[in-house]
């Protein structure tokens, strides 16, 4: 595909694209995750849209992505052709184009077109008022206790940790601080100048890489753009990074790194269901400070729909969950002298968040993506 030098995509284009995708229904083995029916639905959506357009003597709609891959991204891909695949431009091209057709003409056709960066931040996971804040942070602490869980902090400053985060994260956070300490703290700022990492760093093969997936069935169809995908040269092991400048670990559990931890499993899932067997996909969040999570979306998925339907409790009381528990009291009573917190009101608090439910967009999440965990779980 190629953009009027204005930024924007013409009918003509577009037209073009119906041509590649009827190409790909017809004579591409490697369909998944962009489902057929799909793109056959998107195909007789574009060819009535450019009428529309055509008609009303509207040449052209905006489209944009900073998309970025790095010029050694195929030495990273041998033996993994669906990877290459995936990260390749034209399949990049493809896939931005029809997401921004999709969200901007042709609502009729989905129930809903979601983007997984609109779940971070949802205000039924901000939780308000000193008590509910604390009902979050003691989660939040639950989870970094439980050692079946892989949930690791890593600070760059002191090189203190909660766990151990990968080599593959490690030369990540080296390299962000590599570049803050040649071009300045704020480098990074408002996601700017990320393809400094992609550009030099070699594990790193792309910035913004688009990301769309169909679930059969519904309607429903979910997107994202991960700011880097990093990969092992000779091993099995990726990294999907997201540059989080206003999450941290400490202070408002309302900015913690856990709140986007829905955008990324969604991205990982995506990308697990579309690559070739055998890699392995972790997720990791970094903020501005040096401050880093990595932690499993096979594990985390199952914990924030648990404490988004209101059974963080339930969850603790179950068999196995012994030592967190005990954990959970003794930060219980800490926190609730420091902050001066009856504990009756406290109870109270939490007899109204037992009654919480996710809302539309999150219960269509956990609805989608529990699913596809399980199926690449080998469990459907």
């Amino acid at each position: 595909t190629s953009t009027d030098p204005s930024n924007v995509l013409s009918s003509k284009v577009l037209g073009k694209i119906v041509k590649t995708i009827e190409g790909y229904i017809e004579d591409y083995d490697y369909i998944e995750g962009i489902h057929k029916n799909y793109l056959k639905n998107v195909v007789d959506e574009i060819e009535r849209y450019i009428e529309i357009r055509e008609e009303a003597e509207l040449e052209y709609f905006n489209i944009w992505s900073p998309y970025v891959l790095a010029s050694n991204y195929e030495q990273f891909c041998e033996g993994n052709p669906k990877l290459k695949w995936l990260l390749q431009n034209e399949r990049a091209d493809l896939v931005i184009n029809l997401m921004r057709a999709l969200s901007r003409g042709f609502s009729e056709v989905t129930e809903k077109l979601s983007i997984l960066r609109g779940l971070t931040d949802k205000g039924e996971f901000q939780f308000k008022g000193k008590i509910n804040k604390l009902i979050k942070t003691l989660w939040i602490q639950s989870l970094l206790t439980d050692k079946k869980i892989e949930f690791n902090e890593f600070r760059f400053k002191d090189k203190s940790s909660h766990g151990d985060i990968t080599p593959l994260a490690m030369r990540l956070m080296n390299q962000v601080e590599s570049i803050k300490n040649i071009k300045g703290d704020n480098v990074f700022e408002n996601h700017e100048n990320l393809d400094l990492i992609v550009n030099s760093l070699d594990e790193c093969l792309s910035g913004e890489n688009p990301l769309a997936i169909h679930f059969k069935n519904t309607k429903r169809y979910w997107t994202g753009r991960p700011d880097l995908i990093l990969k092992q040269k000779d091993g099995n092991k990726i990294v999907i990074a997201d540059y989080k400048p206003d999450y941290e670990f400490d202070g408002n559990p309302n900015k913690h790194f856990i709140n986007g931890m829905a955008q990324l499993i969604g991205y990982v899932l995506i990308m697990q269901s579309q690559v070739d067997e055998g890699l392995e996909i972790s997720c990791v969040m970094f903020n501005e400070k040096g401050e880093a999570i990595e932690f499993n979306p096979y594990d985390m998925l199952p914990h924030l729909k648990t404490f988004l339907n209101g059974d963080f409790i339930e969850w603790l009381n179950k068999p196995g969950n012994f030592e967190v528990k005990k954990v959970y009291f003794n930060n219980l009573a800490t926190q609730l002298k420091l902050l001066k917190i009856k504990e009756n009101d406290y109870n109270k608090a939490l007899t109204e968040y037992k009654k919480i439910n996710p809302k539309m967009e999150f219960a269509n999440f956990f609805e989608d993506f529990t699913y596809l965990r399980e199926v690449l779980l080998g469990k459907r």
